[in-house]
């Protein structure tokens, strides 16, 4: 009976992975859309000119920005932030 088993469950994945191989190696039909971004992970949110001009030539439409760490305060149970982002003017006039 144990070897009956055993070869049905052999058959089974040998019929099984050619179908599975067959349909998941298959061409995508449309050029994927990648889009360029960064993390900034700094305190304080000061781009230099460089920094401004190198994400305009690298067409970076997302930068990620840390807005403050956060602490678990124990006596009073709950979470609270530890610095908050120092922003500048001249990071709006990108």
């Amino acid at each position: 009976m144990r070897k009956d088993t055993n070869k049905v469950c052999f058959f089974n994945w040998m019929l099984l992975l050619p179908f599975s191989l067959l349909f998941s190696c298959n061409e995508r039909k449309e050029p994927r859309q990648i889009e360029r971004s960064f993390y900034y992970w700094k305190t304080n949110l000061n781009l230099s000119a460089f920094e401004k001009q190198k994400l305009k030539e690298l067409n970076v439409r997302t930068l990620y920005v840390k807005f403050f760490d956060i602490d678990w305060n124990t006596p009073q149970q709950k979470l609270y932030p530890l610095q908050n982002l120092q922003l500048t003017k001249t990071v709006w006039q990108m």
